[in-house]
């Protein structure tokens, strides 16, 4: 079976946790990257504290240009 890397942007929102959720419990994806908006209260943390369960990646800001 073929592992699919995911990356989630916007992890913290509704659609992202989602997603978290989904990525989490697929067995054929693994979750490599949860992205977060500069300043948000989440960064650094791991993403799976939005849904419950350790999941390992942290959190990391989304540099934006201006």
């Amino acid at each position: 079976m073929i592992i699919q890397k995911i990356a989630i942007a916007g992890s913290s929102g509704r659609m992202g946790r989602t997603l978290l959720e989904a990525v989490t419990q697929a067995p054929d994806m693994q979750l490599s990257a949860a992205l977060e908006r500069t300043g948000s209260p989440y960064l650094n943390k791991d993403a799976g504290e939005l849904i419950g369960r350790a999941v390992a990646p942290l959190l990391r800001a989304i540099l934006l240009a201006p």
